[in-house]
């Protein structure tokens, strides 16, 4: 997690979510794309959504679920989120898969269980990168498109409440991490 926190430290951030609120909205592409540094979460992906409304950079991209192809422009760093359960032989033939090229991160278990109790729930990757550049990495900004997934659908599910998200506890979580 060194590499990531070298990577934004002073720097601003764009967080960009996978929330339809992102193709709603004014096109942003231009914007995201004026941060020092664009992270983005699982399927908001340039290439599934418009590049003028979410914009074309991905400096980072935090997943917590494989989705089995690679992306186009590739990214200076990956960080897996939520693989840390899989055994030292299930990560290695995952690397293998499809990613053994990329430059990634491994999201540590302790973390997983620190943001965890910090949110009151299992938390979604927006959430826990939120958490992660708010408390520990310390951007010189962050700014957030499409993490309101808990009100409007996403890109990916079409789906208003993801199974593995609590809205109520996720909506709290934010607010008190940009409130800090």
């Amino acid at each position: 997690m060194k590499r990531l926190a070298a990577l934004v430290a002073d720097r601003t951030v764009a967080l960009v979510g996978n929330a339809m609120s992102l193709v709603d909205g004014d096109a942003r592409g231009t914007e995201i794309d004026g941060h020092d540094v664009v992270i983005r979460m699982n399927a908001g992906l340039p290439g599934v959504l418009p590049r003028n409304i979410v914009g074309e950079r991905t400096d980072v991209w935090a997943t917590a679920k494989h989705f089995g192809k690679r992306i186009d422009p590739e990214p200076t760093l990956m960080v897996f989120m939520k693989l840390t359960k899989l055994g030292n032989r299930d990560w290695a033939q995952f690397l293998l898969d499809d990613y053994r090229d990329y430059p990634m991160v491994r999201w540590p278990q302790e973390l997983e269980d620190e943001v965890k109790e910090f949110v009151g729930a299992d938390p979604g990757t927006g959430i826990r990168m939120l958490y992660y550049l708010k408390r520990i990495a310390h951007p010189k900004s962050v700014s957030l498109f499409g993490m309101d997934c808990w009100t409007t659908p996403s890109s990916w599910s079409e789906k208003f409440h993801t199974p593995n998200h609590d809205p109520e506890l996720e909506r709290d979580a934010v607010a008190r991490l940009i409130g800090s």
